[in-house]
């Protein structure tokens, strides 16, 4: 992934993502965005939060909540690896008000 010029996502230095949400279609370890985006003082900080978030919000998927837990519904795998990967990273989409 590219973010503001920078590629990340190049090296896979994080051993222990046990962390993380569990996600579908998502292989990615890369320590230097998970620190950029969790150090609010970091150059890359706002950038890689802004492309998270309209990752988390620009597609067409519908959320179902099922026992408490909210369910991903696509009809385009490439929308839901890239809501999974905001997800991962820490955006998550709740889904819509009605």
């Amino acid at each position: 992934m590219c973010i503001g010029g920078i590629s990340y996502g190049e090296k896979s230095d994080v051993t222990d993502l046990s962390s993380r949400p569990i996600v579908t279609n998502v292989d990615f370890a890369d320590s230097s965005l998970f620190n950029a985006f969790i150090d609010k003082s970091h150059p890359e900080h706002q950038i890689i939060k802004d492309n998270l978030f309209f990752l988390a919000i620009c597609h067409a998927i519908v959320t179902e909540n099922k026992n408490g837990k909210i369910i991903y519904n696509a009809a385009s795998p490439d929308e839901l690896a890239l809501v999974n990967f905001a997800k991962f990273v820490g955006v998550e989409y709740m889904g819509l008000d009605d």
